[in-house]
């Protein structure tokens, strides 16, 4: 007997991550704007409460569905989500959704935010987008409504601000600097030390 074929996400559950991926998520010019590459908080993990019937966790589910894996690697090379790491982060616990955040020392992707659904530029995106959404994969709209999407995401964006182990760490950094160069200049000094408090320019990257 032939080797049984390895399960692999279909052509249209991956295009569907695509979708969901920029309906729920937006790049910024800001290198202290990540999001969770993995767990609780992640775009699989958002993509996975509103499209359950499109994924396998565990090796349960479809056999076409698509994994947390399969859906980073197509975010990484089809819309340019950019894998970063950072050495000093450590694993994001929340236990109030039975998961930690684990993908080795700490990846992430940088330079893209949550949508917010309070502010109206990203609402009228989330809508065309879930409209695209609905007529390409119209079975979505069985198991998700637009209004159980909007929980999600700001859900996963409140968790995300309090939880952030790298834009908290950063922004505590970069207003100790200029803290720091502001003393500086108060007192006219020629040289300033910016010790253990100075943010070094380089969170998350090797």
């Amino acid at each position: 007997f032939g080797a049984m074929a390895r399960p692999q996400a279909s052509r249209t559950n991956k295009d569907l991550v695509l979708l969901f991926a920029d309906l729920t998520t937006i790049p910024t010019e800001n290198h202290m704007d990540w999001i969770a590459r993995t767990g609780p908080v992640s775009v699989f993990a958002a993509f996975t409460q509103c499209c359950a019937s499109c994924v396998r966790v565990h090796k349960q589910g479809p056999s076409d569905g698509i994994t947390e894996l399969e859906s980073n690697k197509v975010l990484e090379d089809a819309a340019g989500f950019r894998r970063v790491r950072s050495r000093r982060a450590k694993p994001i616990v929340l236990p109030e959704l039975g998961g930690t955040q684990s993908d080795g020392p700490g990846y992430y992707f940088s330079n893209r935010r949550w949508r917010n659904p309070n502010d109206p530029a990203d609402m009228t995106r989330m809508r065309e987008r879930w409209e695209v959404v609905l007529q390409n994969h119209r079975h979505v709209a069985i198991g998700c409504t637009f209004e159980r999407m909007l929980e999600v995401v700001q859900r996963c964006r409140n968790l995300w601000a309090i939880k952030n182990p790298i834009s908290n760490k950063s922004r505590h950094r970069a207003s100790t600097q200029a803290h720091l160069v502001g003393s500086k200049r108060s007192r006219d000094s020629d040289s300033m030390d910016g010790g253990d408090g100075a943010w070094d320019g380089e969170e998350g990257f090797d």
